[in-house]
């Protein structure tokens, strides 16, 4: 004859005591952690935002660079010319460009300069026609573009200067 553990308080919980005291705790340990993953998420949301509109963040510049008029208002130079040559420094590469046109800034020496990390070098050969973008930070990539594609880029980049002229960029995007 099976024994009734619900009215004999000295009886061993059966599997079914144990299971409605294990399910209540998981229901309610269940419940901490996902109000403690709500607030978490919550806090670093808040935070997140509250940083990307500090000026140590970079605010509007950093945001800036997330559009393409931002790309342009980061830009230390954007020419198209012919690669004169390609020097090697180190581990780094100094790429030489004869320019026939500047966009930023209006006009400049017939000659710019730049740098590329050397393993990168081979994409500026000498002879070839291209538009390039250095950006003013010299960590980040040179954008070069080359055929149809330089001559849409340019058309975009030269949309874009107006808008660029009224922001800020104080730190890389």
């Amino acid at each position: 004859m099976a024994q009734d553990t619900a009215n004999d308080p000295g009886a061993a919980p059966g599997p079914k005591d144990r299971w409605r005291r294990w399910s209540r705790r998981r229901r309610v340990l269940t419940l901490v952690a996902a109000v403690g993953a709500a607030g978490a998420v919550a806090a670093g949301t808040v935070a997140a935002v509250h940083y990307a509109g500090t000026e140590e963040s970079g605010g509007v510049a950093a945001s800036a660079k997330l559009t393409p008029a931002g790309e342009v208002a980061c830009a230390k130079v954007i020419a198209e010319g012919t690669v004169a040559r390609t020097e090697t420094q180190g581990d780094r590469s100094r790429v030489v460009l004869d320019v026939a046109r500047y966009l930023k800034p209006e006009r400049g020496p017939e000659e710019t300069t730049f740098t590329v990390p050397r393993a990168e070098a081979g994409y500026f050969p000498e002879g070839e026609r291209m538009l390039i973008s250095v950006s003013r930070f010299p960590k980040e990539p040179v954008q070069s573009f080359t055929g149809a594609e330089a001559t849409l880029a340019w058309d975009r980049l030269a949309a874009d200067l107006p808008a660029s002229r009224d922001m800020t960029c104080d730190h890389p995007g």
